[in-house]
């Protein structure tokens, strides 16, 4: 080959690699852009994210085929409770689908259904909200959404069990721990981590902790005035006004909207270790009034608007083993244990079976949610 073809072919093939790094560089803003600007994204796992330039994360799990609009799709929304599968999301879609074909909802008929986990760890109704109105339009419209809320509102605004300095500790530790579950296996790193993140982590974390409890009443805690809605993080009335805003954005929507009273495991006069963890303190001897205020809330909101009610609180207080749904409820009685899923699911399943049977059975009108017991005062 001459020089002159050489020189030809060395510039043909500069263009052509100038060309391929054009074109990956024009996919990788576009990528860039959608997972700035895009406000959601559906991946093949019928997981469907959301990106926002502020970038909270938003989730939605288990969409199943969101092409097709013959499914009845019901949305469970809400907080860490409803994320950790209260109710279990897939149990729930199978044992729903056993309803003979096919399913009747609104006098319709749809050829199956698709349940949908929208549960966000750390989220109150503000967010929620929010969470709804991202979603709008960019996955499948569901018929049904119920809505889980109640714990993250009342926690104390100020963060007080960070005057303790074994506190700083607790995050790093947890840490150490978890890496320790990560790499099982390795057996020079578990001997290491036997002595430093098992023993060292839990008990000085549990050290940490019974600290934070013994003190929780007396400096830490000192003063409180549970009538100041202002040391909360959202005051009853915001609450309950954003509750309203939440059925009103799905009912414009022509969306059935169904509120869920979180189970809880607590017991009076005791601050739970998880909060205490978290930094999210509450004087022990108000903890569970102030609880039943926010899920007193959820039924006067059902019952203004005749909305059909999942009271978990209700269910769960009737069963003779009610702490145990939470596994260790000293350290967690927020997020149910696997007995207490099934028994969410199973609760979760009795209140929309109801609403899925042929119009003839569901004829009936909805009952009005039933009136809670007098909550104790607060002092």
């Amino acid at each position: 080959m001459s020089s002159s073809h050489r020189r030809r072919a060395l510039r043909w093939l500069a263009r052509v690699a100038l060309s391929i790094s054009v074109l990956l560089i024009c996919l990788a803003l576009i990528e860039l852009g959608f997972r700035v600007f895009a406000p959601a994204r559906m991946e093949p796992d019928g997981l469907l994210q959301f990106r926002f330039p502020s970038g909270k994360p938003y989730r939605v799990t288990h969409v199943r085929e969101p092409e097709r609009v013959d499914l009845l799709r019901i949305l469970n929304v809400g907080d860490s409770v409803t994320e950790s599968e209260c109710p279990r999301t897939l149990d729930l879609e199978t044992s729903l689908s056993d309803i003979p074909s096919p399913v009747v909802f609104r006098g319709r008929e749809f050829a199956g259904l698709n349940v949908m986990n929208g549960g966000l760890g750390g989220c109150d109704v503000r967010c929620i909200l929010g969470f709804l109105k991202a979603y709008r339009g960019a996955g499948p419209t569901p018929h049904i959404v119920t809505v889980l809320s109640g714990w993250n509102e009342h926690w104390y605004k100020d963060k007080p069990c960070r005057r303790i300095d074994c506190h700083s500790a607790v995050p790093v530790l947890r840490m150490l721990h978890e890496t320790g579950e990560r790499l099982r296996g390795c057996r020079s790193c578990e001997a290491l981590l036997n002595g430093i993140a098992h023993t060292g982590a839990k008990g000085q974390r549990a050290d940490c902790l019974e600290r934070l409890r013994a003190v929780a009443t007396g400096e830490l805690l000192q003063g409180i005035d549970h009538d100041d809605s202002t040391i909360f993080n959202l005051s009853l009335a915001e609450y309950e006004e954003t509750l309203e805003a939440i059925v009103a954005f799905l009912q414009d929507q022509d969306i059935e909207v169904i509120l869920v009273v979180p189970p809880h495991g607590l017991l009076p006069g005791r601050v739970p270790l998880l909060t205490l963890e978290d930094c999210l303190l509450i004087d022990p001897d108000a903890f569970l009034p102030v609880h039943l205020r926010y899920t007193q809330t959820i039924r006067r909101v059902a019952q203004r608007h005749r909305l059909d009610l999942i009271d978990l609180e209700a269910t769960f207080d009737s069963l003779p083993n009610r702490l145990q749904l939470f596994g260790n409820p000293d350290f967690d009685p927020i997020h149910p244990a696997a007995p207490g899923l099934s028994v969410c699911t199973d609760t979760f399943h009795q209140a929309l079976a109801a609403r899925l049977q042929p119009p003839a059975a569901n004829a009936a009108p909805l009952a009005t949610p039933p009136a809670a017991p007098a909550m104790p005062e607060v002092r």
